[in-house]
């Protein structure tokens, strides 16, 4: 049977490697982010200074303006299909596409004046980068 006083240090451990982990989880997963809006700006779909915009605001905690989300929605989507011009033909493209499931979403938030949250909005970055290599 283990000591009393010893669990508490188990469990002060075991916070440490959660906390950990999650640092870990979250640094690739900002690197991945880093990849993904770079390798979108090479091939023209965002400015270079677009690049710190998405880097610092498609995060977890954090929220992306409405109004680029939709333009880069767009944009990307219209490189592979010329007779995209909308958001919701975007939309519905990357749905039939199977690339992204919640159109609705998409459609209601990634609007000027809307926001659209940034580690839901880092998930559509990668996607994006995926579709238009």
């Amino acid at each position: 049977m283990m000591n009393r006083p010893a669990i508490p240090r188990i469990l002060g451990l075991f916070a440490l490697l959660l906390a950990f982990s999650a640092t870990a989880a979250a640094q690739e997963a900002s690197g991945k982010l880093k990849e993904n809006v770079a390798a979108l700006q090479k091939r023209g779909f965002m400015s270079e200074s677009d690049v710190n915009y998405w880097v610092e605001n498609a995060a977890k905690g954090r929220q992306c303006d409405g109004g680029k989300v939709g333009e880069l929605i767009v944009a990307c989507v219209a490189s592979k299909s010329k007779k995209v011009k909308t958001l919701d033909e975007a939309c519905d493209y990357l749905e039939s596409k199977k690339i992204l499931g919640k159109t609705a979403y998409w459609k209601k938030y990634a609007v000027a004046g809307k926001s659209c949250e940034g580690a839901g909005t880092s998930v559509l970055i990668a996607r994006l980068e995926r579709l238009t290599r």
